[in-house]
C-alpha cells in the first residue's frame, strides 16, 4: 500500500481481524508498518501484562530518544526463551500468529523470530 492509513481483513490461522497500514517518511524513502487489532485475545493479554508486572528484568538505562528510563526488557533474546513465564504467556501467540502473518505479508516462508522486546510505556 502506498503511503497513508488503510486496512482491510485478514486472517492468521483460527484468527480473523483488522490489518490497520500506514506509512512514514524516513530520510528519502517510505517506511510501511501494520498494526493487527486483537491479534490477542482478552485473556491472553491480561497474563501477558501479569507476567510483564511480575517480573524484575526491566532494564532502566536511559532511552536512546528521551533519556528516559527504558521499563524494557528481552524475554525472547537470540532465538532463546529467557523468561519461562512470559513464553507460556506469548509462545502460541509467537508461533500461531504472529510468525505466520509475519511470513504470509513480507512472503518470507522462511522468516524467524529473533528477538521479543516486552517495553512498558507511560504517560
Amino acid at each position: 500500500r502506498g503511503p497513508g492509513r488503510g486496512g482491510g481483513r485478514h486472517s492468521v490461522g483460527a484468527w480473523e481481524g483488522v490489518e490497520q497500514s500506514a506509512a512514514a517518511e524516513v530520510g528519502q524513502g517510505v517506511r510501511n508498518f501494520y498494526m493487527l487489532e486483537s491479534l490477542a485475545s482478552k485473556e491472553e493479554v491480561r497474563e501477558i501484562l501479569a507476567c510483564a508486572v511480575e517480573s524484575l528484568d526491566y532494564n532502566i538505562i536511559p532511552d536512546s530518544v528521551d533519556r528516559m528510563p527504558s521499563f524494557e526488557y528481552y524475554p525472547f533474546r537470540q532465538g532463546r526463551w529467557i523468561d519461562d513465564r512470559m513464553r507460556s504467556a506469548l509462545e502460541a501467540l509467537m508461533e500461531e500468529r504472529v510468525l505466520p502473518y509475519v511470513r504470509g505479508r513480507f512472503g518470507c516462508p522462511d522468516c524467524a523470530i529473533a528477538d521479543v522486546l516486552v517495553r512498558r510505556y507511560l504517560p
